[in-house]
């Protein structure tokens, strides 16, 4: 329907008039439902979308599954499991056996 023909007390017959404002049918939007929502989104935009939301759930389940096996794997070393205070981690480990054996001799 062009825009000429269409008939702005009656929502351009592509909704529904409801005191005194339209309520647009599927596909169609504006004051008086007069554009499409083809006429703004088109398939190459819902390729990028779909695209993005593909390398987002791939990023989301890679970082997922590296937490898990962080947290979860019994081979790793203690370098791996503590990167960022595995020397404090050490020295903590060793004076705490030097404590332990010193507290049962007396």
């Amino acid at each position: 329907m062009s825009e000429s023909s269409c008939s702005w007390d009656a929502c351009c017959d592509r909704g529904l008039l409801n005191l005194g404002s339209c309520i647009c049918d599927y596909g169609f939007f504006g004051d008086h439902c007069d554009q499409q929502i083809s006429d703004i989104f088109t398939s190459q935009q819902y390729v990028f979308i779909g695209l993005y939301c593909l390398v987002f759930l791939y990023t989301l389940l890679n970082a997922s599954f590296q937490l898990y096996n962080t947290i979860f794997d019994k081979n790793l070393t203690l370098q791996q499991k503590y990167p960022l205070n595995y020397q404090s981690h050490v020295q903590r480990t060793q004076y705490q056996h030097c404590h332990f054996q010193l507290a049962q001799q007396n």
